[in-house]
């Protein structure tokens, strides 16, 4: 069994490293930074990484991967946990979705894997980020928020693969009941996608809100399926539990806001909802109704924007379509 090193941090058989993983430079010529922790077992076996804000305002995982790495005894590992609890640190620095610095190209740093270094800053620190990748990891999972404290569901990479297959069962050890296989065309350069394309199985977990809808339980989520996660993998000795159904989703989209106006929602999360069906009413400052929203679709409500105001092309909802 050989030592672990990601960037700075360093970690010996049975034991656990704080470090940081240079993937940019700033205006000023100092290295973008992003804290890196490993956990590194007695023992051959898997290695998982787990990142959280890609997106600097999405909190929970980054919670969740620190509660994980307080927990874990690397004595009993077989294998090593990976965690990168503020992956986009550009981003989470200024709680934001997106980094300040991203002034060129696509903003969204999970909308451009695997990068290039001849890139915008983005691209940059996404290539830096997935050779990291591609070179330590077995298995990935990367933690999102959607726009409410009670989200909760996953999603892989659909091609019919091995990675898909396994990915599928990563999803399930997760232990969230709402599954989506995903072929959706936006999140081809996502870096789930991405890594599963290099062989390396993983799935994006949707635990929680953004901001302040950072909640106990939501991250309570995060680290009992890490932690299940990791049994399923044998990094821990203890049986994975899996649930006794899940809802597997034949499709998923972001339902935008056709107009904009005091945003009154008629239906919440996990409703399941009619094609047509009126689930928001939408008004203007003069208390005057416009237009109802209707659903595209038969299937399942995943999130609401819980704002009280929308502009039109806000994401109001989204909604998955179950098999």
């Amino acid at each position: 069994m050989e030592k672990m090193q990601i960037g700075s941090a360093v970690a010996e058989p049975g034991s656990r490293a704080n470090g940081y993983l240079d993937i940019a430079s700033y205006n000023d010529g100092l290295p973008v930074q992003t804290p890196v922790i490993i956990v590194h077992g007695t023992k051959p076996g898997p290695k998982l990484w787990a990142q959280g804000c890609i997106h600097g305002d999405e909190f929970c995982g980054t919670l969740g991967i620190l509660k994980v790495c307080r927990e874990l005894d690397p004595a009993k590992m077989a294998g090593s946990f990976i965690g990168l609890p503020a992956l986009n640190i550009t981003a989470f620095r200024s709680s934001q979705r997106f980094s300040p610095y991203s002034y060129f190209g696509v903003p969204d740093l999970n909308r451009v894997f695997p990068g290039k270094l001849d890139g915008n800053i983005n691209e940059i620190m996404a290539s830096n980020i997935f050779k990291t990748v591609q070179e330590n990891a077995d298995f990935m999972i990367d933690f999102h928020c959607g726009h409410n404290a009670e989200t909760r569901w996953t999603l892989f990479n659909e091609d019919g693969s091995v990675e898909a297959k396994r990915s599928m069962e990563l999803a399930k050890a997760f232990g969230i009941e709402i599954i989506y296989p995903c072929d959706y065309p936006v999140l081809q350069n996502a870096m789930f996608t991405q890594a599963s394309n290099k062989g390396i199985p993983g799935i994006i977990v949707e635990s929680g809100g953004g901001g302040d809808l950072a909640t106990e339980e939501a991250v309570n989520t995060v680290a009992e399926g890490l932690t299940n996660m990791l049994k399923y993998l044998d990094v821990l000795e203890d049986p994975c539990e899996f649930k006794d159904k899940y809802i597997v989703l034949k499709a998923w989209d972001w339902m935008l806001a056709p107009h904009g106006g005091r945003f009154a929602p008629t239906v919440k999360i996990n409703d399941i909802i009619e094609k047509d069906q009126i689930i928001a009413r939408v008004y203007t400052l003069f208390d005057e109704e416009l237009d109802p929203i209707r659903s595209p679709l038969d299937g399942l409500v995943l999130t609401v924007n819980k704002k009280p105001f929308v502009s039109a092309g806000d994401s109001i909802f989204q909604m998955g379509t179950p098999s």
